[in-house]
């Protein structure tokens, strides 16, 4: 079975633009046709996840001059959260990613990060994103 092409989409959140809008940027990139099935394991479909999250964070970055959402230096890494519908069509991958100066965990930066992200999960209300897509090709 060929492989399908999915859309994996990173809101990068920045000192310059906080909680609000952000630019969303899609990458296209090729994932196994097992993976897109809804009795695809986790297992499989976790490491899958976060690899091309990995894999795709320097590039995302590279797409503008992001500043670290809690202190304003150069941001040098992303907090994600991905959230995906590998069989959907097509097969999604959502990256509401933070920018930060490090991820280091005893850093104030990388604390409230985790915090805000697991604060947003319990609610309900969570935010809503108007989307503008810009296609970035693998």
């Amino acid at each position: 079975m060929s492989p399908k092409k999915l859309d994996l989409i990173f809101m990068i959140q920045d000192a310059r633009v906080g909680s609000g809008e952000a630019q969303p940027i899609v990458f296209k990139e090729d994932i196994p046709a097992a993976l897109c099935k809804k009795s695809a394991s986790r297992e499989l479909t976790a490491p899958f996840i976060s690899q091309i999250i990995d894999d795709r964070e320097k590039d995302a970055l590279a797409t503008g001059d992001h500043q670290c959402l809690y202190c304003g230096r150069k941001a040098t890494c992303l907090y994600s959260t991905p959230m995906s519908t590998l069989h959907g069509d097509p097969p999604t991958i959502f990256n509401l990613a933070q920018a930060l100066c490090t991820k280091n965990g005893s850093t104030p930066c990388a604390r409230e990060a985790c915090m805000r992200i697991e604060e947003g999960l319990r609610d309900p209300n969570g935010p809503i994103v108007k989307e503008r897509i810009n296609v970035v090709n693998a």
